[in-house]
């Protein structure tokens, strides 16, 4: 289980290189994976912030730590190309191990 903030960004059809997707795919694996746009992210169980997630996903996860109960707690972008996803609201969101989004 994670805790996720969708950040919703529009996805503009006119600009297109490697690291933009139409409508963002996220799978939480476990409690440590997330699967983002078909790139495995894993967290290490031993840390509690990733300073620096944001430059090693190219911009897709904004921030991620983890609280004092383990539980990972992450701010992605979220591009979409017609309805906002039900996640993307900024609002954190309970997400399951196995849950597709």
């Amino acid at each position: 289980m994670m805790f996720i903030a969708g950040d919703p960004v529009h996805f503009n059809p006119h600009i297109k290189n490697e690291h933009s997707f139409p409508d963002t795919k996220m799978k939480v694996v476990d409690d440590n994976t997330l699967e983002y746009d078909g790139q495995v992210v894993a967290f290490p169980e031993n840390e509690i912030a990733w300073p620096e997630i944001l430059i090693n996903t190219n911009g897709k996860i904004r921030s991620a730590s983890r609280d004092e109960n383990g539980k990972i707690h992450l701010k992605v972008k979220i591009l979409f190309s017609k309805m906002v996803p039900r996640f993307a609201d900024l609002q954190e969101h309970e997400i399951q191990d196995g849950e597709t989004l």
